[in-house]
């Protein structure tokens, strides 16, 4: 067993590399990359600790715990910055509501799209936020879901802003911002509805993970939008980033955002990067600390790489008509 002890050694120093390293982000934006596997890493420490135990010395095992522990404290560091929840409606004020959220990457695909529009039928949510749409997707969700979403704006401009945004109620105003002003590519509308409240709702697409230094900037730009919020928010969409991201951690530990799953998993889906099972959570629904999750959960798969999220939120008494 002493090449397995080698090999235990070899992966305690690895382990710590890439610990290390990872915690270098914050000034090497691409070196991020390794964070995003912090749950791989916990894994991985934990199991060096039993190892280590069982075939080195005492020294070996002090480094294993070391690491597992310096692992542990960084996978449960998200947590601090998950939403509030209520559970169950015995617990909602008389004046409290409830809204649904879907957001889905349909991945410009051409392809149909009865089995989305179906879908978003079948769930109903107040309001749904489509990325990677093309112009033939709105024009056929459109027709297809005009009647349950009388309000519905999109952006179809390839590698501009590509999105959909459909809507049960009336917004007060709605727009949309383009790659081409430095911000990340958004469709956003403000609410002011007796069963919404006040309410500014955005759909997001963030700059792809090999693209890090454009990531970095599209989340400044975030914290300087959600730096002007006057009413309750909502960002939700494909954010490339997983929770344990430094990015994601940096933007909901400076503009008080709170996200509403952790655990979940989104992408890939159809074997992409040859993985059989969704891996990460790169979908998320963020909301000012006054959103409560009702639940949140990962929808079928619609034929893109990405899984659709629906979130159940409690929005806050306070902003209700």
């Amino acid at each position: 067993m002493d090449w397995l002890a080698k090999l235990t050694r070899l992966a305690i120093i690895v382990g710590i590399g890439l610990t290390l390293l990872g915690a270098m982000a914050p000034v090497f934006p691409w070196l991020d990359a390794i964070n995003h596997f912090r749950p791989v890493l916990f894994a991985g420490s934990v199991l060096l600790v039993f190892l280590s135990w069982q075939l080195s010395g005492p020294r070996r095992w002090r480094f294993a715990t070391g690491l597992a522990l310096a692992n542990a404290a960084l996978f449960a560091l998200p947590l601090a910055w998950s939403a509030g929840t209520l559970r169950g409606q015995a617990q909602a004020g008389a004046s409290q509501r409830e809204m649904m959220v879907l957001t889905f990457n349909m991945a410009w695909s051409a392809r149909p799209v009865d089995n989305v529009a179906d879908f978003i039928l079948s769930r109903r949510p107040d309001i749904a936020l489509l990325q990677e749409v093309s112009l033939q997707h709105a024009e056929a969700l459109k027709s297809r879901l005009a009647g349950a979403y009388p309000h519905i704006r999109h952006c179809t401009v390839f590698q501009g802003c590509s999105q959909l945004l459909l809507s049960r109620h009336p917004w007060l105003e709605a727009k949309e911002v383009y790659r081409s002003t430095g911000e990340p590519e958004m469709i956003w509308a403000r609410f002011d509805h007796p069963r919404l409240g006040k309410l500014k709702v955005h759909g997001l697409h963030l700059a792809w993970p090999f693209t890090p230094d454009k990531q970095v900037r599209h989340i400044d730009q975030l914290l300087q939008r959600a730096g002007t919020l006057a009413e309750p928010a909502i960002f939700a969409g494909d954010f490339n980033l997983t929770p344990w991201s430094y990015q994601m951690q940096r933007l909901q530990a400076v503009s008080g955002l709170r996200r509403h799953a952790t655990f979940l998993r989104s992408w890939p889906t159809d074997g992409q990067l040859r993985i059989p099972l969704p891996l990460v959570l790169i979908d998320h629904v963020l909301s000012t600390p006054d959103i409560r999750t009702v639940s949140i959960e990962i929808g079928p798969n619609l034929g893109s790489d990405h899984l659709p999220v629906i979130a159940t939120l409690s929005l806050p008494k306070a902003q209700l008509q």
